[in-house]
């Protein structure tokens, strides 16, 4: 009797099947969407796009005296240019297409992270095993609907680290990939500063590859990436325009340190933002993640070792995932970074905190 081979479907089939199953939960989404509300950021969002269109196009210099002006609009003004091509003017129609926007970006970064499973591991199944686990998060998905600071932030994450392997993971370093990757960290960085950390262990494993490949005429990718991704994030960031540095400077100094004094309910209690930081960021992962999905973190991160017994591609590039992670964690923890609205800040992470448990699946 012949024995089943679990990657007898062509491996076409396997990125078709799953186009079409993001294509359903697009789909429901999008039938979904319209019986939602907004939530309290979204307006202000809106407003920090529209004060940077009225910069740009001179009319007048608000962006300047405006509160959250070292956000980067690389999603936020782009927004705006659609709403005014499409002429859309009542409040109703304006965010429901940035709710169709977001969650479409969602699933988009949904199927490029099956993607980015589907070449980095060895079975056809630990890719469909990535694509339920990155959906199966309830609170993520929730907030697909709705948020253009996180969500977008995480879909990028995942863009980036897909030009990454793409680029240094293979056989051979990819120039035309390297540039992509470099692109898309320019529009990570300026939607949300900590990008910086992908940008870091990007250069990290530029080094690394180039080392141990013994491609030493590739070095000129390095300064290459971050001119490429300097530029992005200067054209796409107007309130740099007039004073790059000095206002990229400060940018990081506020959004690391975020001077926002509120309060948020935890655990029964009226919080302090940034009090408690380590009880705050784990109780939220322990309660927000499904038990199933947090064991497997859990159980697959402690067998680490065993797991990346081998030294290959595959295993360095897991061990760039955990710096992005735990890593981060760890950083954030130390820095006593301004954390609330349970672990939204830190979605960007999802992936790189379950691919130990792609790894132990695969």
């Amino acid at each position: 009797m012949s024995k089943f081979n679990p990657n007898i479907i062509p491996p076409n089939y396997h990125t078709l099947g799953a186009a079409c199953l993001v294509f359903a939960v697009w789909l429901v989404g999008f039938i979904a969407i319209p019986a939602m509300g907004i939530s309290w950021d979204e307006n202000v969002q809106r407003q920090l796009g529209l004060l940077n269109y009225d910069f740009i196009n001179g009319i007048n210099q608000d962006l300047l005296l405006f509160k959250d002006r070292v956000y980067g609009v690389a999603i936020e003004l782009p927004l705006i240019y659609f709403e005014k091509w499409f002429h859309l003017e009542d409040t109703r129609s304006i965010f429901l297409f940035r709710h169709y926007f977001t969650y479409s970006l969602f699933c988009l970064a949904a199927f490029t992270f099956f993607l980015l499973a589907k070449t980095a591991t060895q079975h056809k199944s630990s890719a469909w095993f990535a694509l339920a686990l990155f959906l199966c998060c309830p609170r993520i998905f929730g907030h697909a609907f709705f948020n253009s600071k996180d969500i977008p932030f995480l879909c990028f994450q995942i863009f980036s680290l897909y030009a990454l392997y793409k680029a240094l993971f293979l056989e051979k370093i990819d120039i035309k990939w390297i540039l992509i990757y470099a692109f898309l960290i320019g529009i990570l960085i300026n939607i949300r500063i900590l990008g910086v950390a992908t940008f870091a262990v990007g250069i990290a494993a530029m080094i690394i590859q180039i080392y141990l490949k013994k491609d030493w005429n590739k070095y000129f990718i390095i300064p290459v990436s971050i001119g490429i991704s300097g530029i992005v994030l200067y054209l796409t960031w107007p309130y740099l325009w007039a004073d790059p540095l000095n206002r990229f400077l400060e940018s990081y100094e506020i959004m690391s340190q975020f001077p926002w004094d509120g309060t948020t309910r935890f655990l029964g209690e009226d919080l302090q933002a940034g009090k408690d930081l380590s009880t705050y960021i784990f109780e939220w992962l322990r309660i927000s993640i499904p038990i199933l999905s947090l064991g497997m973190i859990i159980l697959s991160t402690l067998a680490l070792p065993f797991l990346l017994r081998k030294h290959n591609n595959s295993t360095l590039f897991a061990l760039f995932m955990l710096a992005l992670s735990w890593g981060i964690i760890a950083v954030v923890i130390y820095k006593n970074s301004v954390i609330y609205d349970d672990w939204r800040h830190l979605y960007f992470i999802w992936p790189a905190l379950i691919w130990p448990a792609i790894l132990a699946w695969d």
